[in-house]
C-alpha cells in the first residue's frame, strides 16, 4: 500500500539558519540532502537512508556541527 514506508527521514533542526549553515557544511563534503523549505518546514532536512557507511559519514558531519 501507499505511503507506509520509506526510506528517507525528515530532521527538524528548528532553526532555518542552522539548517542552512548544516546543508552548506554537508555539500562541501559531497553528502547532499534535500533543504531549502519555505515555511513551516524553513528549519528541516530531508536525508535519504543509505548503507550504514554513507549514514556514518552523515550522523558524524551532522552531530560535528549541530551545537555550533
Amino acid at each position: 500500500s501507499f505511503g507506509e514506508k520509506g526510506n528517507y527521514l525528515l530532521i527538524d533542526l528548528g532553526d532555518s539558519n542552522k539548517c542552512a549553515r548544516i546543508t552548506k557544511i554537508l555539500e562541501e563534503k559531497s553528502i547532499y540532502i534535500k533543504s531549502n523549505y519555505s515555511k513551516p518546514w524553513d528549519s528541516c532536512m530531508l536525508i535519504t537512508l543509505g548503507p550504514l557507511e554513507i549514514m556514518d559519514r552523515f550522523l558524524s558531519v551532522l552531530l560535528e556541527n549541530i551545537n555550533n
